[in-house]
């Protein structure tokens, strides 16, 4: 059974998403809010996608004229 520090959660919430983007919290909730991100509705709870996150970070990249990290 894996450790629970090894685990790495599909969905992540506002803030860790924020995070790993480099982008600041309330940046995190308007793209959240906006569909720049997609988004899970956990009733009141939103959360990111890992996939997702990742999917535009790669766009981005590509947009800036970057070959995004797991392509090489």
């Amino acid at each position: 059974m894996a450790n629970v520090a090894e685990i790495k959660p599909r969905l992540l919430r506002v803030r860790e998403a924020a995070a790993l983007a480099g982008v600041c919290v309330s940046r995190g909730y308007e793209f959240a809010a906006d569909g720049t991100w997609p988004v899970v509705k956990l009733g009141k709870s939103v959360r990111i996608p890992r996939r997702g996150l990742d999917a535009w970070i790669d766009q981005m990249e590509r947009e800036a004229g970057l070959e995004p990290e797991d392509a090489g």
